[in-house]
């Protein structure tokens, strides 16, 4: 026996020293069973505690003598609670959650004194706060209160100084503490130091102390375990470290606390230091690589697997990567299919369940002024309470489709909706809903406590858990039903916030808005981690999450640079620059994990984890085709780098190895094609297998019946080299068959063949399945309405030109510009009364901005018109042609367009073919020409080689529309071609019909009648002529461009 005494035990990693103290305390407690003096253990964190329990229990099973063993295990901050309860002092925790409010109090002080200024304008971010609460962390960790930091700097720092600052922040945030009568962790330990003296007379200090468990200790740690070791009879104290050897670079990251450690001798305490040596087992190791990160965890679910198959029990392997939350798909995929029982060990955000994302778009419905794609969301959740609201299904259907017909946007459409006749059931639901969410606390500011209960009665009325039906996977129902308490406890916070600060600044009150951004902030920083069902599972992790124990089997993936080691340096106010600067001025507080040799440390001390096997991974690409670099800890030298592994080739062991048959399937699909899969799967039937591997197979042939068959189509001789991408949209044997017929229009318009040059696929969607992506109405002008305004105005503008026999490069300015305004006006109420247009707030200044660009065209068109000198003025505007009736009373119609098949082609079905559509505008120059002009709302150019590849075909079908139209006939030949952008307010693209290098007319009537022959065989591959038209196409939901790939223009 040690009489107050320090015994320091060290040594490598795993070296039994935790073994070596449980067993010695538990020979303490058994010699002395009626000791009044407690035996105490304390360790960093509850996980910990748990773990020490377990082996706890181990070694008395195995000791086998009755008895008691009176040990209590509390972590370090669990320790300080004890301690000031026993010395009789009444305190406060205060919860993380609430942190931020004490902060934004503090800061609010430090300006009000003027002493805020490098943060005034970025005070009030969430993430300054978050930033600051991380600096007076490791301020406290330092064991530097408030007044030493202030004293350091003003001997150090200028006094406008940006550190001056957040010392002035920290000694504000201590004072609002001690204002409210509450601490926080670090401030508790401080008050522990302070009153051990105290609580050394009143309670009955341990007779042994024991720390363990402990990776580095902070100044904070350190000072109130050596106060606290000068009151206990013995203290022991394990910790990893080497002080010298091969292995001492490994340690170094440990230095100041072992510095620590060491200084207790010279608080007048006897300290005697241990060195425990290890016993390393021989483990074999193999290193793999993978061409992705997917086809790295299949292969480590392989080998996982096989472990299972030999005898090892799931608890004895661990699957360990940098960070999991990179790998957590790719892990879910691969041990799922290869029915490994597995357990990720890693926090889940409450903001990415979908029970919050529900909650949370109820609650922003006011915000958004209950947007109608909003509303429809919420109500066709699975959460949503439908019986609570008295609809079904079918009423969220019907409303659904009701509403987007009557064009309605948000809120006030909504109650003009609700009125209709035949909607009695839906109105009343709809009007429940609206009445709830709109509740008092949604008009005016309120306490946090009105807008905690408005949410509550939300939660009570429209939140059911679909959990709670039958056959629900429990999983899921624990995830849901624990966001559902994690979501509880966001509130309790903010009601224990308001009762915290309400006695010493009064009741505060929030706007709705201001309120709900405050719960958005507290979502983002809410978490809760998974429950293990059970030890017959493996265990995946990030690399700071490993049980500090010893397993079989040790698997380490994602060994490159950036992961691990990961990159160490830290944002904001604690980045290396800053952290340096702190110390220049004398105040240390780096954090030993952001050491150089941390993150090699930690890698070889997963390594030593391993008893039996060790297997190290990593992948040559990112999903993204990134290429990734392996590890420094892998090719730390050029002989290292020579080692390294070829990369396995995909799926090839599967085929000789395969976890599941789910698995093999996939290898034979991936090498042989899909009608190997098909025999395969039936050979596997057809033979004496266990019954759960046949039902395993059968249901899989089942399930991949018709996907195979689609892939076998594809990748079929027939479907490879040139012809790839046919294998999507190639119904040409189909239809030779006369299996499938294609509806032919009985004219063509130039946007149709148009889009067929852009992309076959995108006509095959657009005009023969006649779909359209399904736009939610909005308030104002979309895109297409406003194209309808611009050409309204400059049609009714030119016609009024032409009926008073004005030129636009001669009339007076004034009127031109007076006449103008008319047609703007004019074609802004046409389109009021003609088309359902929703006005909103914007209205005026859309019409406006209209206005605006129309008159920069007309300002540019004038100016072209004087410096014009071809002659030519606008004759005709929006021309239609095709046949249609122009004047039913009179009989009149369009000219008819007829193209004959040019001789140049080979002989084909298609002779003839009619064309329809409208010119939207004619110039003559009253010399025998004709110019056509097409208005744009874009300000992308238009070349020639658009036309010529039939991506633009407009220009050319005008010219064929005008040879067919007698009264045009009169004024002349088409021989040119402008392309005007009204946003812009100038032109975009020039054609020149005369140009003797080139035919445009007879190359784009060879280019129509090959579209329309194709169109007729069922030809509609995806084949964008241009990058270009994907990032316009509104089918990308249904396209496989990324599948079939697309090449260069």
């Amino acid at each position: 026996m040690f009489e107050r005494s320090v015994e320091l035990i060290t040594g490598p990693y795993r070296s039994g020293k935790t073994m070596w103290l449980l067993e010695e305390l538990v020979r303490h407690s058994r010699e002395q069973p009626l000791a009044t003096r407690p035996v105490l253990l304390t360790v960093p964190s509850h996980r910990y505690k748990g773990l020490l329990e377990k082996q706890l229990a181990q070694i008395l099973r195995r000791s086998g003598a009755p008895g008691l063993c009176a040990v209590k295990i509390l972590p370090f901050y669990d320790l300080c609670h004890l301690i000031l309860r026993q010395a009789g002092v009444n305190f406060h925790l205060l919860a993380d959650g609430l942190r931020p409010a004490v902060l934004l109090k503090a800061i609010k002080q430090v300006e009000s004194m003027g002493k805020l200024n490098t943060f005034a304008s970025i005070a009030n971010f969430a993430g300054t706060h978050a930033q600051m609460l991380e600096l007076i962390d490791e301020l406290m960790r330092a064991a530097l209160s408030p007044r030493e930091v202030a004293a350091t700097l003003s001997r150090a720092a200028s006094s406008e100084s940006r550190y001056q600052e957040l010392a002035a922040i920290y000694q504000a945030y201590w004072d609002e503490l001690e204002k409210l009568n509450v601490y926080d962790e670090r401030k508790l330990a401080f008050k522990v130091r302070e009153i051990l003296p105290q609580w050394a007379k009143a309670a009955s200090p341990p007779a042994l102390l024991a720390v363990d468990g402990f990776d580095r200790l902070s100044p904070l740690q350190l000072s109130v375990l050596s106060s606290l070791a000068r009151h206990c009879e013995r203290t022991l104290i394990t910790f990893d470290y080497v002080s010298q050897g091969p292995k001492l670079d490994e340690y170094t990251w440990k230095q100041k606390s072992i510095n620590g450690l060491l200084a207790f001798a010279e608080g007048g305490l006897t300290l005697k230091e241990t060195q425990f040596e290890q016993s390393v087992p021989e483990v074999k190791s193999e290193l793999i690589s993978t061409l992705d990160r997917q086809l790295e965890m299949e292969e480590v679910a392989r080998q996982v697997k096989t472990c299972l198959v030999q005898g090892v029990e799931p608890s004895e392997i661990v699957v360990v990567t940098r960070s999991l939350q990179s790998y957590l798909p790719a892990v879910k995929l691969a041990f799922e299919r290869a029915a490994i029982p597995y357990f990720p060990d890693e926090a889940i955000p409450i903001a990415t369940l979908p029970l919050i994302k529900y909650v949370r778009r109820l609650l922003f419905l006011p915000l958004s002024k209950f947007k109608r794609v909003e509303v429809i969301r919420s109500l066709r959740s699975a959460f949503s309470n439908h019986e609570w609201l008295g609809l079904d299904k079918e009423a969220v259907d019907r409303l659904d489709r009701l509403s987007l017909d009557s064009v309605v946007v948000e809120e006030s459409d909504w109650l003009e909706f609700i009125k209709q006749p035949g909607l009695t059931a839906e109105s009343q639901a709809l009007q429940r809903f609206f009445t709830l969410l709109q509740g008092e606390v949604v008009q005016k500011a309120a306490s946090l406590s009105s807008h905690v209960a408005h949410v509550e009665d939300v939660i009570d009325a429209l939140l059911r858990l679909p959990s709670d039906d039958e056959y629900s996977n429990p999983v899921i129902a624990w995830e849901e039903h624990q966001g559902l308490v994690e979501l509880r406890k966001v509130l309790a916070d903010l009601i224990r916030e308001e009762e915290l600060l309400l006695e010493s600044y009064g009741s505060e009150l929030y706007t709705y808005k201001q309120f709900f951004t405050r719960l958005e902030q507290a979502f983002e920083n809410s978490n809760f981690r998974r429950r293990a069902g059970g030890d017959k599972f493996v265990t995946v992790c990030g690399a700071d999450l490993v049980a500090n124990r010893r397993f079989r089997v040790v698997i380490i993936a994602g060994l490159v640079e950036g992961d691990f080691p990961r990159r160490l340096e830290r944002p904001g106010l604690l980045s290396r620059d800053e952290v340096r600067k702190w110390g220049s001025l004398g105040i240390d507080i780096e954090n030993p994990r952001q050491h150089d040799s941390f993150e090699f440390s930690l890698y070889r001390s997963l390594l030593e984890r391993a008893v039996d096997k060790v297997l190290l991974s990593y992948p040559h690409f990112e999903s993204s085709n990134e290429e990734l670099v392996p590890s420094f800890f892998l090719v730390g030298s050029s002989e290292q780098s020579k080692a390294l592994p070829e990369c396995l080739p995909p799926r090839l062991a599967a085929l000789q190895r395969p976890v599941s048959v789910e698995e093999l399937a996939m290898a034979r699909l991936w090498y042989k094609g899909a009608g190997s899969v098909s025999d395969y799967l039936q050979k596997t039937l057809e033979t004496n297998l266990p019954q759960d591997y046949a039902e395993e197979a059968e249901r899989l042939l089942r399930r991949l019946q018709e996907p195979l068959a689609i892939v076998e189509a594809r990748t079929s001789s027939e479907s490879r080299g040139s012809n790839r991408k046919l294998a999507c949209g190639d119904f040409s044997d189909l239809v030779a068959l006369g299996l499938l017929k294609i509806d032919m229009p009985g004219a063509w318009s130039p946007s149709a063949l148009s889009t067929y040059g852009r992309c076959p696929f995108q006509y095959w969607v657009s005009y023969v399945l006649k779909q359209e992506e399904l736009e939610e109405p909005t308030a104002g002008l979309d895109i297409r309405l406003k194209g309808e305004v611009y050409h309204k105005a400059l049609e009714l503008f030119y016609a009024g030109l032409k009926e008073r026999g004005l030129r636009l490069n001669s009339a007076e300015q004034t009127f031109l510009f007076s006449f103008f305004e008319e047609c703007i006006a004019a074609a802004l109420n046409w389109v009021q009364t003609e088309r359902k247009v929703k006005l909103d707030e914007f209205w005026e200044f859309e019409r406006k901005d209209i206005a605006f660009r129309l008159r920069r065209f007309l300002k540019e068109e004038m100016n072209s018109a004087i410096k014009d000198n071809t002659g030519f003025e606008p004759v005709f505007f929006e021309r239609p042609f095709g046949g249609e009736i122009i004047d039913a009373a009179l009989g009149n119609r369009s000219a008819e367009v007829i193209l004959q098949r040019p001789e140049t082609l080979a002989p084909g079905s298609v002779k003839e073919l009619r064309l329809r559509g409208r010119i939207d505008r004619i110039d003559a120059d009253g010399q025998g020409r004709l110019r056509v002009v097409d208005y744009k709302s874009g300000s992308s150019p238009i070349r020639n080689d658009d036309i010529l590849a039939g991506r633009e075909l407009q220009m050319p079908i005008y010219s064929f529309a005008a040879s067919c139209d007698r009264e045009l006939v009169s004024y002349g030949k088409v021989t040119a071609g402008l392309y005007l952008s009204i946003s812009k307010g100038a032109g975009i693209g020039k054609v020149d019909f005369e140009d003797k290098e080139v035919d445009l007319l007879q190359v784009s009537r060879e280019t129509i009648f090959d579209f329309v022959e194709k169109i007729a065989k069922g030809q509609f591959p995806v084949a964008p002529s241009k990058r270009e038209v994907c990032q316009k196409c509104d089918h990308s939901a249904v396209c496989r461009i990324a599948e079939f790939g697309a090449e260069e223009d």
